[in-house]
């Protein structure tokens, strides 16, 4: 009998140890993916940036060819 006590005990704890396992590695994944949406985030915003430098590079250009075309005329 406590033979069998031992082994209900043994098998319980063996439980609680693969429960806390799975705990842990969902808190890991969960951690990962934390991680992961903050580097999506960063890239998301230097993209955006990057694209604010094109628009603004692209809207100078315009300017310039504007100015180029004013001189061309009045000459």
């Amino acid at each position: 009998m406590e033979e069998k006590s031992k082994n209900a005990e043994i098998a319980k704890l063996q439980k609680e140890i693969e429960l806390h396992n799975k705990e842990q590695d969902f808190s890991k994944a969960q951690e990962v993916t934390k991680e992961q949406e903050k580097v999506i985030e960063q890239l998301n915003r230097e993209k955006e940036l990057k694209e604010q430098v094109i628009e603004q590079q692209q809207a100078r250009a315009r300017e310039e060819q504007l100015r180029n075309k004013m001189i061309i005329v009045f000459l």
